[in-house]
C-alpha cells in the first residue's frame, strides 16, 4: 500500500487520525527522492544545495531545463503551479535564494516572505478568487519533501477534500501559517510552530 492510500485509510478509520499525519507526512517525505534533509541551509546558497535542489533549478533556469510553467518571477521569487495540486488552484512561491524551510527565517527575511504572500495573492486575484478563500502556509519541517522555502497558496479551500485540509491544516505540527505577533516577538516577523507559540503564551 502507498504511504498516500496509507494516509487516507488512517484518516477515514481512526477519529484521532490527525495525530497519525505527521508520522505520515515524514513518511512521504523520506520515499521522495527530492528529499534534502542532506542539504544545508544556506544564506550564502551552498555549492552542494545549489546543485542538489530542484527548486534552485527552476528558479536558475526561468523553468526552461525543468520544463516547470512559470506563472511569475521576479529577482526574488519565482511562482508555478504545484505538480500535486490540493485544489483546483494551487501554485508554490519559492525564494530565488536557497533558504531551508519557515523554521530558519528571521526578521531579516520580512519583506522576501511579505513578497511571497502578496504574489500569491496577486496570482489568484488574478483568477478572479476571492481571497478569503485562499489558504497560504508553509510545512514545518521534517514534513516536506523539497527543502527549499516554499510557500503553498491554494484556492478554493472550500472545495478542498477530506484530505488534503487535514495535510493542509493550518497551525498544525506539519503546516503553519504566516503570522505577526507583535506581542511576542517584538514586531519581528516571524514563522513559528502552532504549538511553540502556544507554549509561550501559556508562560
Amino acid at each position: 500500500m502507498s504511504t498516500s492510500l496509507l494516509l487516507f485509510y488512517i484518516t477515514l478509520s481512526y477519529p484521532d487520525s490527525y495525530l497519525f499525519v505527521p508520522f505520515c507526512l515524514k513518511l512521504m517525505a523520506s520515499s521522495s527522492p527530492a528529499i534534502s534533509s542532506k542539504v544545508e541551509d544556506t544564506a550564502d546558497g551552498n555549492a552542494a544545495a545549489l546543485a542538489s535542489c530542484i527548486f534552485c533549478k527552476i528558479a536558475a533556469s526561468g523553468g526552461e531545463k525543468t520544463n516547470t510553467n512559470i506563472l511569475y518571477q521576479d529577482n526574488d521569487v519565482v511562482a508555478f503551479p504545484d505538480i500535486k495540486p490540493a485544489a483546483k488552484h494551487h501554485t508554490l512561491v519559492i525564494s530565488k535564494q536557497h533558504v531551508l524551510n519557515a523554521k530558519v527565517l528571521t526578521s531579516e527575511h520580512k519583506a522576501l516572505v511579505q513578497k511571497m504572500v502578496d504574489t500569491g495573492k496577486k496570482l489568484m486575484q488574478e483568477q478572479g478568487i476571492e481571497l478569503d478563500d485562499v489558504r497560504y502556509g508553509f510545512h514545518w519541517p521534517p514534513f516536506y519533501s523539497i527543502g527549499h522555502l516554499h510557500l503553498h497558496v491554494i484556492a478554493p479551500v472550500s472545495e478542498m477534500s477530506f484530505l488534503s485540509k487535514i495535510i493542509f491544516k493550518p497551525n498544525t505540527w506539519w503546516f503553519v501559517t504566516v503570522s505577526i505577533y507583535t506581542s511576542l516577538f517584538r514586531n519581528s516577523y516571524c514563522f513559528v510552530n502552532y504549538k511553540e507559540v502556544s507554549e509561550v503564551k501559556m508562560r
